[in-house]
């Protein structure tokens, strides 16, 4: 299966398209992963990001495909009002007549008002022909399966714009699926590619203006036609031009030719485009274009098309090799709402076309576009020179007990902490995973560390404790229980802490933050026990054969859309794990000194903690598992912290745990103030090591280039070396603007991802970072 999913990754390019469409079925992959791209939100009252209230679910069962759109507005004090719609141009077969427009609609725990709506439009200012916006519409069920709902509107024969969507005010959730506009004797809205709308579906450097096709193109990934750059055919200025050609069986196909930014210097006025063809542009061959709203604002892309128009193109019936000259006249609305435009050629039934030589003019003179509204600020002298001044060279990765001067920034942030979180980027990293190594032994030997709390299972985690303590079991095995840790670079740091603890007076622990494997937990709870305890040593055995059975019991509830739902087989797993815990304390306290001592009985009551909190994580909505996920983590972080009060605890997780901004990072922020110190790390090339999150194949995954946008595109191009960059002190200033924005981080989990970077707030989720210039793969233990 894993190989067939990288073989659909490694072919993806040839199967999607260089058009967006409105996907009204809401499929996740939609529009190059941006499924919402051609819908627009408006929210009020207590509207948070927009992420946080609309997105595609692709965890609910869907009325059909993958997807659905899910609008949650479950965890509000106040209900939260808004609409959410896109828009067609009517065809001429739907002026003149009734539309039905309808979808699938399920809710969850919904009280208020979540209905469709349309109006049909004019292009003057949304100017409303026809409208069927009815607030007193019926309140939908609180709770219901998928059902067609639907509204109709008579479209007018002047109508230019369909507008339709959802409009709602409450709390709770709503889902929505296959939506469909239908009108006259069974026609209906195909959801197609829209052409003009390949600027919102392109990356910025595919976007740069080439008018006149010398630089090199990217291919478009469109099957529908050809549009390679030519120096074989003679252009009529420079060396290349664009040759564009249907593929074999395409009909009349559209092919893009660039996007132009409007700017102040452009509204209200006309844009001349003028250039050279050559070849048959008769019959039906045109000049198409398009203006767009493109915003980038958040992290997810929005955009919208207006109507799509075209001019014609010189005519010429036969296969002619002469260049033709062409120029065609785009008025340009003042409205300030489109940010740029899109043009390209309908190549009708001609055949091959060539064009070149384009140039923009206004008032007969050259236009010169503003920067693309997509594109990202690159990094400017300035900041540069900031960069490399701040960020502080480190000797190595290799914890080789050389010399750790360099290590003295480090060393002073650490210092007064209680809790040192040790970020990582990506799982699989074998520098990341060397530098965790020499950073542990320095906080070890030189700042008073004495215990380690890893993002893995505590029952695996004690098996290992336990050789670190007495030198019992094989660490090549018990890290072969440890997932992710399961490598020769972890290897070498076990082997060190073992070697330390034999010297040590107070040797250092290790546990584990999670419980990922009840049976581990299971397994220690009962060697914890004597062996004539045949009440507790039962009650172990139903609680088992009970967890077995929570993975596949479908069991999904929302203590806010659904407050006092209970399930007979959660209450039973809850009921045995308070009947465990109360026995095991009654037994340890009649019986103190004779059994366990009081730090076993720590552990055996942190072993139920995390087993309530595995219960609760396979049995609730899998849209509040990531913040439950993150609370049980900075509780169990706090425990690991007072197994050991004389000496400080290191966390080591992924970023995205130990990120100051997150759910278990705000918690211990919040706990222990500035004595929570929290790095990040980060990397610009090279590869690491991935796996299904599973216990599944182990893959070698190459990196992602870092992009013009992301903080790794930085620290590239000011050329660092490894290094530690200090976040709490830059005051704002010309060569530190770029870490006061939001900027693209690589934030790569287990598997391999369409998307490996994501906006994030660096001087807020990291006290400091560290970065290694490459990376590569972890070597597993064999």
């Amino acid at each position: 299966m894993r190989l067939l999913y990288l073989l659909l990754l490694l072919f993806l390019p040839l199967t999607v398209s260089a058009q967006a469409r409105l996907n009204l079925s809401f499929e996740p992959d939609a529009n190059v992963h941006q499924p919402l791209l051609l819908w627009v939100s408006r929210h009020n009252g207590v509207a948070p990001r927009e992420n946080q209230v609309l997105r595609v679910d692709t965890v609910t069962k869907a009325a059909s495909g993958r997807g659905s759109l899910l609008l949650d507005v479950s965890r509000f004090d106040e209900p939260v009002g808004g609409a959410f719609y896109t828009s067609i141009a009517p065809v001429d077969s739907m002026r003149g007549q009734t539309v039905t427009i309808s979808a699938s609609m399920r809710t969850e725990g919904f009280t208020g008002k979540a209905f469709l709506y349309a109006h049909a439009q004019t292009d003057n200012s949304g100017e409303n022909l026809a409208s069927n916006d009815n607030f007193n519409s019926p309140a939908p069920p609180a709770n219901s399966g998928w059902q067609r709902v639907q509204i109709q509107l008579p479209v007018p024969t002047a109508a230019t714009n369909l507008l339709f969507g959802l409009r709602f005010q409450g709390q709770g959730k709503v889902w929505l699926d296959e939506v469909r506009v239908e009108w006259g004797n069974g026609q209906r809205y195909h959801d197609q590619l829209l052409p003009g709308t390949e600027p919102l579906v392109q990356s910025v450097a595919a976007r740069r203006a080439n008018w006149d096709f010398e630089l090199p193109r990217p291919l478009l990934p469109d099957s529908r036609y050809l549009a390679q750059p030519d120096s074989v055919t003679p252009a009529h200025h420079g060396g290349h031009s664009l040759h564009l050609r249907p593929a074999a069986g395409s009909r009349a196909p559209y092919a893009y030719l660039g996007q132009v930014p409007v700017d102040t210097a452009l509204r209200g006025k006309t844009l001349v485009v003028q250039g050279y063809v050559r070849g048959a542009t008769a019959p039906a061959a045109s000049f198409y274009y398009a203006l767009l709203n493109e915003d980038n604002r958040t992290a997810t892309r929005r955009g919208a098309r207006s109507q799509l128009q075209e001019l014609p193109l010189p005519s010429a019936t036969a296969s002619s090799t002469e260049w033709r000259a062409f120029s065609v006249s785009i008025p340009i609305t003042w409205n300030q709402y489109f940010t740029q435009l899109a043009l390209g050629v309908h190549l009708g039934n001609t055949g091959e076309l060539w064009i070149d030589d384009l140039h923009l003019l206004i008032n007969g003179k050259p236009y010169a576009p503003p920067a693309d509204p997509a594109a990202v600020a690159l990094p400017t002298a300035a900041e540069l020179a900031w960069l490399r001044q701040a960020a502080l060279p480190l000797r190595t990765v290799a914890a080789d007990g050389g010399d750790v001067k360099d290590l003295t920034a480090f060393g002073a942030l650490a210092g007064k902490a209680q809790i040192i979180a040790l970020g990582e980027v990506t799982y699989g990293s074998r520098e990341v995973a060397q530098l965790r190594h020499r950073l542990t032994r320095y906080l070890v030997e030189q700042k008073g560390v004495r215990a380690l709390a890893l993002e893995t299972d505590m029952g695996a985690c004690l098996a290992l404790n336990n050789y670190l303590q007495t030198g019992q079991g094989n660490p090549r095995q018990l890290l072969g229980q440890l997932g992710t840790y399961n490598s020769v670079e972890t290897l070498a740091l076990v082997q060190w802490l073992r070697a330390y603890n034999e010297r040590a007076t107070t040797k250092v622990q290790v546990w584990g933050l999670e419980c990922q494997r009840p049976a581990e937990a299971l397994t220690w709870l009962r060697q914890l026990l004597p062996q004539r305890a045949p009440v507790p040593q039962a009650q172990l055995e139903q609680l088992a054969s009970q967890l077995r059975e929570l993975p596949t019991a479908g069991i999904r509830l929302n203590p806010f859309t659904m407050p006092g739902t209970t399930e007979p087989r959660l209450l039973a797993v809850r009921n045995t794990i308070r009947e465990v815990r109360q026995g095991f304390d009654e037994r340890n306290r009649l019986r103190a000194g004779a059994e366990l001592p009081l730090a076993d009985a720590a552990i055996q009551r942190q072993l139920l903690q995390q087993l309530e909190q595995y219960t609760t994580l396979q049995t609730l909505d899998p849209d509040l598992v990531p913040a439950y996920r993150g609370a049980s983590l900075a509780e169990n972080i706090y425990w690991c912290r007072t197994q050991q009060p004389s000496g400080k605890l290191l966390v080591l997780a992924h970023n995205t745990v130990v990120a100051a901004t997150g759910t278990a990072g705000q918690l211990l922020r919040a706990t222990y103030g500035p004595e929570y110190v929290t790095l990040g790390t980060a990397f610009a090339t090279g590869s690491f090591r991935t796996d299904d999150g599973q216990g599944g194949k182990l893959t070698v995954t190459p990196a992602a280039a870092a992009v013009p946008g992301s903080y790794e595109y930085y620290f590239q191009t000011a050329k660092l070396p490894l290094s530690y960059l200090d976040l709490r002190t830059p005051a704002l200033m010309p060569g530190t603007q770029w870490l006061y924005q939001n900027l693209l981080l690589r934030d790569v989990g287990h598997s391999l991802a369409p998307v490996s970077f994501f906006h994030h707030d660096l001087r807020r989720e990291f006290d400091a970072l560290l970065f290694i210039p490459a990376t590569t793969p972890l070597q597993t233990i064999r």
